[in-house]
């Protein structure tokens, strides 16, 4: 088993790899993606819920040789299920990490996942054993009419880890899951500027566009603007306006009766001379030559 530097060197790697930036949106093929570097780690079921704890995903979607013993039968799912279950109040009251040994005798823990001090979610992680002696284990099994050929072929692949790796492992997921999230809404609130962006230069191009108008408009920086606009749409903020203003100027040269220097005015140039070599140097055709020919 990994001891504690050794799990938190492993994930510090895989963090770097998947370029979750230290630092709500749950990207599913994200999450399953960290849960399965997590598991690799640590070699724990672990399982995402939402706020009603309905299961969202886990890694890996099976459980493991022993809790699939236990919940084949029907008392011994319906002891887990409960168990779970209250699991959940218990967190969902306290908004703290809840461990607890499930009726199978098993480690398990749920952690809930808070953004602006509500519970968005749950974590839960576990499967594992405590120590090698399964002989509690074994009479669990045995009460609940479990052969002993069954119970030996489905212990000997347990996972054991002491309450000092499990709390470990614990702080581990906790931060990871909040590394995502944090990714996330970073990410969602990118697509929230640009999208933001757009729109002004859309609603504005009859307008002078600069880069201290636009930043005061959006309320960001010119440094944060010019790496926004290059990273999400690939291009330069003047050479995006330009490709709007042309797209305008081509969509009001075909469908309307406008004169070219009222187009011109339409997206923001205010010399007709200087919007006519404008419009050629882009398109390679006069504004009244791509009028008549398209």
């Amino acid at each position: 088993m990994y001891n504690n530097s050794k799990i938190y060197l492993t994930i510090c790697k895989f963090v770097q790899k998947r370029g979750i930036s230290l630092p709500i949106l749950l990207d599913k093929q994200h999450f399953s993606e960290l849960f399965t570097d997590l598991n690799i780690v640590t070699g724990l079921k672990i399982s995402f819920f939402d706020e009603n704890f309905n299961p969202i995903l886990s890694h890996p979607k099976e459980d493991c040789k022993f809790c699939s013993l236990i919940k084949n039968n029907p008392y011994g799912n319906l002891k887990c299920t409960q168990a779970i279950k209250n699991a959940f109040l218990k967190c969902q009251k306290t908004k703290k990490d809840f461990s607890f040994t499930c009726n199978a005798g098993l480690c398990e823990t749920v952690i809930p996942i808070i953004e602006a001090e509500k519970i968005i979610g749950y974590v839960l992680f576990g499967q594992t054993a405590e120590n090698k002696d399964f002989s509690f284990l074994w009479e669990i099994c045995k009460s609940l009419g479990i052969e002993r050929q069954a119970f030996d072929k489905a212990s000997s692949s347990l996972n054991v880890m002491s309450k000092n790796e499990i709390s470990s492992a614990c702080q581990i997921i906790k931060m990871c899951v909040q590394f995502r999230l944090f990714s996330e809404s970073i990410s969602a609130s990118r697509s929230q500027q640009i999208t933001a962006f757009k729109e002004y230069i859309s609603n504005n191009l009859s307008s002078e566009l600069t880069v201290s108008k636009i930043c005061k408009q959006l309320n960001v920086s010119r440094t944060t603007l010019y790496e926004l606009v290059k990273e999400e749409l690939g291009t330069g903020i003047s050479e995006y306006i330009t490709l709007k203003r042309i797209q305008r100027a081509k969509k009001l040269l075909l469908s309307t009766n406008m004169s070219i220097a009222e187009i011109a005015e339409a997206v923001g140039i205010y010399d007709y001379n200087y919007f006519s070599k404008y419009f050629k140097a882009k398109t390679g055709l006069s504004p009244s030559k791509w009028r008549t020919l398209t």
